[in-house]
């Protein structure tokens, strides 16, 4: 009996979709399983059954980008504050970060604050490279108990 199940693959594609139709392929779109697999190796070992906060801060390109509206940046002590706020709301005491912060005192600000784990392997110069680590990244944060982001993290 033949599925009804209908699978679109992606490969080797850097297009982006506007947001209106990402949100509806969504529901369908999956990761290839190696990258669920790194991901829960991950969280396992870094947290264990521990409940986490997932981080997800953007810096670089996304402050060119997002510059203009308003409540999108957070400064690291903002977001030092905000992650605070979280935890001591739902008692968490972990937090992940996924950034691509190249400002070392920023970062270290908040590495001190926050005490957060990060995904830190190897990242090699390749698209495919670059995509596997976001995409691991994306999948860690999806584990997370709790997730902080701004409405455009995937």
């Amino acid at each position: 009996r033949a599925s009804k199940e209908v699978a679109i693959a992606f490969a080797d594609s850097v297009d982006q979709l506007d947001q209106k139709r990402a949100l509806q392929l969504r529901p369908y779109v999956r990761f290839e399983q190696g990258v669920y697999n790194r991901a829960a190796t991950f969280v396992q070992r870094a947290f264990g059954s521990e409940p986490f906060i997932a981080v997800h801060w953007r810096r670089t390109g996304f402050l060119l980008v997002r510059r203009t509206q308003p409540g999108v940046l957070q400064s690291a002590e903002d977001l030092v504050q905000h992650v605070q706020r979280l935890m001591r709301r739902e008692r968490v005491n972990r937090v992940y970060l996924a950034t691509d912060c190249d400002d070392a005192a920023e970062l270290a600000y908040v590495e001190e604050k926050l005490q957060p784990v990060r995904y830190d392997v190897p990242v090699g110069e390749s698209l495919k490279e670059r995509a596997m680590f976001a995409n691991i990244e994306i999948a860690i944060c999806g584990s997370a108990s709790y997730f902080l982001g701004t409405k455009t993290s995937t």
